[in-house]
């Protein structure tokens, strides 16, 4: 068995988003196990023969990086393992309506889901994270969401085209087979921050304040908005 590294203190108060695995028949390391965590680093541990390794560090790579690297060898057989959320909306996603996806919302907590998927909720089932994030009341849940919220909005940014949204559901990454946006993102995106602003408008001015809230409000020329938006 490999030796057991002090890497995995690194570990202690990360949250995982997904899990990875891959195994190859032809070539070592013959088992790889990826933790990946919902702040875009990894950790590997694999198998060569009888011996137990695992990295010296966490990896800056998110769950994209991890597979674009495992796929470049096609004997890999990968499987991904997603929250229960990333489950319904791989099943349901075409049906914006689905009911099991709303009935996840209606109890989901923000430590349920990744960014990535609050953006395609945002995007795709806006009325039911509305209603559930209306019921946000207490300080540490509004500002738990209002995190989350802007990170969602940061991946949005980082991984845009800022200049050319109207062709950003054709692109082909594993960033869209989760947001999967529409051809009309940018009003649809900005349709759920204005019913955000009256549905709670605590979350929405926390929100607000952060600075990928910030940038997309410039980044789409929309500064503010008016108390009666939406």
């Amino acid at each position: 068995m490999g030796r057991i590294r002090e890497s995995l203190n690194q570990l202690l108060g990360k949250t995982i988003s997904s899990v990875v695995v891959s195994k190859n028949d032809m070539r070592e390391p013959h088992s790889q196990l990826f933790l990946i965590f919902d702040d875009g680093t990894s950790f590997e541990i694999w198998v060569n023969q009888d011996d137990f390794c695992m990295a010296s560090k966490t990896d800056d790579e998110n769950l994209e990086k991890v597979l674009s690297l495992l796929e470049q060898r096609s004997e890999n057989r990968i499987t991904v393992f997603e929250s229960d959320l990333g489950r319904l909306i791989a099943e349901h996603w075409e049906n914006r309506s689905s009911s099991s996806i709303g009935q996840f919302i209606a109890t989901m907590t923000s430590g349920q889901t990744t960014p990535e998927q609050l953006l395609y909720l945002a995007l795709h089932v806006r009325q039911p994270l509305l209603a559930r994030l209306a019921q946000a009341a207490e300080q540490g849940e509004v500002e738990n969401w209002a995190n989350l919220l802007n990170a969602s909005l940061a991946s949005f940014i980082e991984n845009s085209n800022i200049e050319d949204l109207d062709r950003l559901y054709q692109r082909q990454s594993r960033w869209n087979s989760i947001v999967r946006p529409p051809s009309v993102v940018e009003p649809e995106l900005m349709n759920f921050l204005g019913l955000l602003s009256t549905t709670n408008t605590p979350l929405f001015d926390d929100l607000k304040k952060r600075g990928a809230c910030q940038a997309c409000l410039k980044l789409l020329r929309h500064d503010s908005f008016s108390d009666d938006a939406g």
